[in-house]
């Protein structure tokens, strides 16, 4: 439904408009009414119509004081359908400059008043497709544009000069880098199924990404490889610890999580506040996501917190060689899962390098 507002200093002339047509049927609500245009101008901030249908001549601020405040400061894509209850040519003309279409006379008839509404309807869902195309398209641009600069492949000022374009009333101010790691799927077993998951997995999670559009955040994301997502994540704020970046991951897990066979690793990447330092949130997303083997599944690992951390590369136990060699040559698949599992305990509390 698109919202309608409606303004006329004449009480009954809204209630004649309020029972002339059926709003809901052509689509629209009544989301209010004014009885002049500056109370319209408060109506209009604080319930954002698609439409307003008002008078021409009316106490304290006129149709066209109305029509240049709203078009000049509040919102030039706000349609408007002017009512008049005579000809006018000046005002016609200065209302034809404003962009208005529809100059009605009163008394106004029900199929002129709903030729109007529905023209409109239709130019309205037209500029709405338009725009959710372009964001879409810039989203795989940037999104595209993004991946080449992390493969030392792209031009980061290209990148920021075209993002900052496209998101300059909404602009980020600070980013990470995230590498999300699927892990193969359990009770899968064949290639083909697994690559029909994994497509299906990716197009869930480009879905929860590009919900971000016109939200405060932005999302990013990237096929790193057949199974490993990057997400540049941008917020509209600084933060000071990690739950905002949770909180957008949060919905992302969900969508890994519809298959409870799935397991994931996730690293976060260095906070940077410019654009311009993608590379360096992205090669400690990578070295976060290396320490992903030291911990557990379904987690979230930041640099922050191991970039401090010393990996130890001594490892002597030929016992522990031994016993795995033995349990193969015996061919008893349960004594060499259980020594394998313990040794890789063993390398997750040593910190060991593999």
């Amino acid at each position: 439904m698109l919202k309608v507002l409606l303004v006329d200093d004449e009480p009954l002339s809204i209630e004649g408009l309020k029972a002339i047509v059926n709003w809901h049927k052509i689509g629209y609500e009544i989301c209010g009414e004014s009885l002049n245009g500056e109370d319209a101008i408060n109506k209009i901030e604080k319930f954002k119509p698609d439409l307003v249908v008002t008078d021409i001549r009316m106490p304290v601020l006129d149709g066209l004081g109305l029509i240049s405040h709203v078009k000049n400061k509040i919102d030039e894509s706000i349609k408007f359908i002017i009512l008049s209850g005579y000809i006018e040519f000046e005002y016609a003309k200065k209302a034809m400059e404003y962009g208005v279409k529809h100059y009605l006379l009163k008394p106004v008839f029900e199929e002129e008043l709903e030729s109007a509404l529905m023209e409109i309807y239709d130019d309205i869902q037209g500029e709405k497709k338009k725009e959710i195309f372009n964001t879409e398209e810039s989203y795989t641009l940037i999104s595209n544009m993004i991946k080449k600069v992390t493969q030392k492949d792209g031009s980061i000022e290209e990148l920021t000069g075209f993002y900052n374009t496209v998101f300059q009333k909404n602009m980020a101010k600070e980013w990470c880098y995230v590498l999300f790691r699927i892990l193969p799927f359990e009770n899968i077993n064949d290639d083909k199924n697994e690559k029909q998951s994994l497509d299906k997995l990716t197009e869930n999670i480009k879905s929860e990404a590009k919900k971000t559009l016109k939200s405060n955040n932005h999302i990013f994301i990237n096929n790193h490889d057949a199974n490993i997502f990057g997400l540049l994540i941008g917020f509209s704020k600084h933060n000071k610890n990690h739950n905002d970046v949770e909180k957008t991951l949060y919905s992302i897990i969900q969508r890994v999580k519809t298959n409870k066979s799935n397991k994931y690793q996730i690293a976060v990447g260095e906070f940077i506040n410019d654009l311009e330092e993608i590379r360096k949130s992205y090669d400690t997303s990578l070295k976060a996501l290396e320490h992903c083997f030291y911990e557990d599944l379904n987690s979230i690992i930041y640099y922050d917190s191991i970039k401090n951390k010393k990996v130890n590369y001594t490892f002597d136990d030929s016992e522990f060689v031994n016993l795995v060699i033995e349990a193969i040559e015996e061919i008893d698949e349960e004594r060499a899962k259980s020594i394998l599992h313990k040794g890789f305990l063993y390398f997750k509390k040593k910190l060991l390098d593999r």
